[in-house]
């Protein structure tokens, strides 16, 4: 998740995209509390730092339980357009913050991954097992 902010950002940038996805993982409201959680507990033995950047939007809400546990109030974001739901194109910053970076953490996600963030998704009643019937 974390990586050390070692390069700026320059809005208009282009990144070339990683490939597909080859996962998909949802994450309930209490996971990415727990998770952020722990990332801060192992950012503490790494720091001091200076603040935190989240790559939004994935990154936005995690960000900010780790700058809270961090007790650091300088929270920036990288903002980029890239999906259109699970389909990717090139990758335009569209806004960057300031600086070289130097003591920042970066919040993402896995690159690998498409992430079910749970303010994307709505709890919603399964059928039973044993009602679907066996799988032929």
């Amino acid at each position: 998740m974390p990586i050390g902010f070692n390069r700026a950002f320059r809005e208009g940038e282009t990144v070339t995209p990683n490939p597909q996805f080859s996962r998909d993982f949802p994450v309930s409201w209490q996971e990415l509390h727990r998770d952020a959680k722990a990332l801060a507990w192992r950012l503490m033995e790494t720091g001091p730092w200076t603040g935190v950047v989240a790559i939004a939007r994935g990154g936005l809400v995690p960000a900010v339980i780790v700058a809270r546990e961090l007790d650091l109030r300088l929270l920036d974001t990288v903002c980029v357009a890239s999906y259109e739901h699970q389909t990717q194109s090139e990758v335009r910053v569209l806004k960057a913050p300031s600086g070289d970076g130097a003591g920042w953490v970066i919040v993402d996600v896995s690159q690998d991954t498409w992430i079910h963030f749970p303010w994307d998704t709505e709890l919603q009643f399964v059928q039973p097992i044993a009602g679907r019937g066996r799988p032929r």
